[in-house]
Parts: C-alpha cells; structure tokens; sequence
C-alpha cells in the first residue's frame, strides 16, 4: 500500500464491482457505492451549483440515475469514479441551466409585470390581461426580435440553441434578443 493510498478510503473500493452489482439491482452494493463516492460526488456537484439544496437534490437525482443506468457503465470506456463524476457534473450544469431559465423568465415577467397589491379573485382577469398586454407589446417587436424572446424565454432554449436552431451566429443573437428586451422594456414603461 503506498502512501497516497493509505490515505485515500476509496484506494480499497473496487467501483467496477460495485457498479456491476448495481447493475444487477444488488441493492447492498448500492448502499456501499453510495457510502464510498456520496461525499466526494456533493463537492463536485456543490462546486458547480453553488447551492447546498440544489446540491443535494441534484446529487439524489444522480444516485437515481446510477441505480437506473448502472449497466451502460463501459469500464473500457474510462474508470468507474470518473464515469460517476461525469454523470454528476452533467447533471450539475442541467440544473444550473435550467435555474438560469427559469431566473430569465422570472426577470421578464417582473420587468413587465404592474405592481398588483391584492390578488384575490381578480387574480385570473389581471393575468390575463397582463398576458393580453404582452402579446400586444411584442407585436409591436421586429419578427426577429419577437422570435428570439420566444425561444429564450418561452421555448426554454439556451442562446447558444436558438441561435443554431435559426442558424445564426451566438452574437447576432444575443443582439436580436438584447434589442427586443430593451424595446419592450422600453414600451412596458411607457404604458405606466
């Protein structure tokens, strides 16, 4: 044993195994791989997302993962551990896309929303027409401009995924949809 590995708790656990085992829905081997990686996996996960909650949640969803995809584990393919580090951090940057929409669209619809103090059962008729008034001001938007607000934050697509999906280059995009914004933050304000 050297060294390194007198230090290392995971030098001794054979993750192939194990991961064959969760495989075969060995749930034992799957309690033991969860002891073995459950701390390292939450830093890698944790540095990414930056959340304690997000962190865990994305963590539970990658053990979940690994009980459901154990067998398409290739050990040709690259080590066991490093197989599991790239899982979490797929899911990882997932959730932070998706958190990163999901802020986009809050932000909008804050930015264009009135101030409302009660809710109450005009609820219904103010949403409406605050979508009514919407609708309204992004007709009022260039074609391009109305196009690219709706991929980003109606469609849920990246920048980077609408601009291929119309096939134009990143930066063009982020100007159609940075105009757009601006002109109906701009109209928004002016109907206040």
């Amino acid at each position: 044993m050297t060294a390194e590995s007198a230090h290392d708790p995971n030098s001794t656990v054979d993750f192939a195994n194990l991961l064959a085992r969760v495989a075969n829905k060995d749930t034992q081997a799957f309690r033991e791989l969860h002891d073995a990686t459950q701390s390292r996996l939450f830093a890698l996960i944790y540095k990414v997302v930056r959340d304690v909650g997000y962190a865990e949640e994305t963590l539970q969803e990658v053990y979940l993962e690994i009980w459901l995809k154990a067998d398409t584990y290739r050990p040709e393919l690259g080590k066991p551990l490093s197989w599991l580090m790239m899982l979490c951090h797929r899911r990882a940057v997932d959730r932070v896309r998706s958190e990163e929409r999901l802020r986009r669209k809050t932000a909008l619809l804050s930015m264009i929303s009135c101030d409302v103090d009660a809710a109450g059962a005009d609820e219904p008729v103010l949403l409406r027409d605050e979508y009514q008034r919407l609708v309204r001001h992004l007709s009022a938007l260039t074609h391009r401009q109305r196009q690219s607000i709706n991929l980003v934050y109606f469609a849920d697509l990246t920048q980077r995924e609408a601009a291929k999906h119309l096939n134009i280059l990143v930066p063009a995009f982020k100007t159609r949809l940075r105009d757009g914004v601006l002109r109906l933050r701009t109209q928004m304000r002016a109907e206040i």
